[in-house]
């Protein structure tokens, strides 16, 4: 069950986002493996995605010095 969104995530993240989305990948499996309950999870990827876009916003605002 768990392997199965493992795969699921890993397949739209790799397919639809950027390459750096790698980083998302591992932290995402990183939660899936820890077993906690859905809606958990759900939050946390939902958080880790965010967290994400948003430093790369920024970095665009800025004079490039972060290797996002």
């Amino acid at each position: 069950m768990i392997k199965k969104t493992i795969i699921k995530v890993n397949h739209f993240l790799m397919s639809g986002l950027r390459i750096g989305t790698l980083r998302y990948g591992l932290l995402i499996n990183w939660v899936l493996c820890m077993n906690l309950s859905k809606k958990i999870i759900i939050k946390i990827v939902i958080s880790i995605i965010l967290f994400f876009k948003v430093l790369s916003f920024f970095s665009f605002l800025q004079p490039r010095r972060y290797p996002f």
